[in-house]
């Protein structure tokens, strides 16, 4: 969708939002229930899991702001003005 978008000339810039993407992709491996990594960390902890990814999700909370400034501010990833 965003490369139809692009091609046609209605998104200008599609770096931003290809990385908003994909760093809500990498989210998913702190954020329950799915949280891939804090499970595997939990398990070799002996800890519990769902406790484990919701500590892993509050001390991660700031990278949940990250991608909105990669979109709202392009000069951060050295594509805008």
């Amino acid at each position: 969708l965003c490369g139809y978008l692009c091609h046609q000339g209605k998104i200008r810039f599609i770096i931003p939002i290809l990385l908003f993407i994909l760093y809500w992709g990498m989210l998913s491996f702190i954020t329950p229930p799915v949280a891939l990594g804090a499970f595997a960390a939990a398990s070799i902890a002996g800890a519990s899991a769902l406790s484990t990814g919701f500590k892993a999700m509050r001390l991660g909370s700031v990278i949940y702001f990250i991608p909105f400034f990669f979109v709202l501010e392009p000069a951060l990833i050295l594509s805008g003005r």
